[in-house]
């Protein structure tokens, strides 16, 4: 039974090889905004759909995390924003989901993927490698994407910021 979830979660494009090539359709480059550690860097990937056009607005968009890198074992939680720069607040009004919560991230060696929190299996909570996540992205919103990691699931200071930018 698990093979045939796996392999239909492959074929519906929720599971990617991180190290095969694939579409993507916008990229934040992740820029530390602190000095001391812990340090995140590298691109969150807004994965492709293969058409020109924005899809449906009630379907969610994949966000890979293959190509970032993390300094220190810790989880970090990962939000996408609408708003003009990393340390403006979100705007809200007009786009659609000003807020997002993308999950978490973790670095798994050659890069980081999306885990899924308190997950109950067996009576125990534990969280999931997802590989990667969902949520809305609109190429024509107003107000610029950000990607903000945040050093604790629990808050904290942003540890990276970067601008989502449509290719």
């Amino acid at each position: 039974m698990r093979i045939y979830v796996l392999a239909l979660l492959v074929l519906t494009g929720c599971l990617t090889d991180s190290r095969e090539g694939y579409p993507v359709d916008a990229v934040a480059q992740l820029e530390p905004t602190r000095i001391d550690l812990p340090h995140v860097t590298g691109q969150i990937e807004l994965l492709g759909t293969g058409t020109s056009i924005d899809v449906d607005p009630a379907a969610k968009r994949t966000f890979a995390a293959y190509r970032v890198h993390i300094s220190d074992d810790l989880a970090h939680a990962v939000t996408l924003v609408s708003a003009d720069s990393c340390i403006v607040p979100p705007a809200g009004f007009p786009d659609r989901f000003p807020l997002q919560n993308l999950g978490i991230i973790r670095d798994v060696g050659d890069g980081a993927h999306f885990f899924t929190r308190d997950v109950q299996v067996d009576g125990r909570f534990i969280d999931v490698d997802t590989e990667t996540a969902t949520a809305h992205a609109f190429r024509d919103d107003l107000n610029k994407r950000i990607v903000i990691v945040f050093e604790r699931v629990d808050g904290g200071a942003p540890v990276a910021c970067g601008e989502l930018k449509w290719q």
